[in-house]
């Protein structure tokens, strides 16, 4: 009986430490990283926008801009985006 007792919370705090575990991966950890990679693109564009030689009309401006936060996420976030920036990647090479 006790044994019985014992494998049944075992069952279920496996059970419950499975669905967090899935609910971090799929849906706390992805926002995270969106969230990051918005800031970070809001940050990088508005610093090159503010260089007169890098004035574009406002739909390149936001296509680049939605292009270098997709390959930011692609990327698995902004440490990870910048160190492949750093080493030379383009971000067409992301993805």
């Amino acid at each position: 009986m006790m044994t019985r007792f014992n494998v049944r919370w075992a069952t279920l705090i496996t059970f419950i430490a499975l669905l967090l575990g899935c609910w971090y991966w799929y849906q706390y950890r992805p926002q995270k990283i969106s969230e990051e990679c918005a800031q970070f693109t809001t940050v990088a564009t508005a610093a090159n926008l503010a260089d007169n030689e890098n004035q574009s009309s406002g739909d390149a401006f936001l296509k680049v801009s939605d292009q270098f936060q997709k390959a930011c996420i692609d990327a698995g976030g902004v440490a990870n985006f910048k160190n492949a920036l750093d080493a030379g990647q383009g971000y067409n090479e992301t993805e």
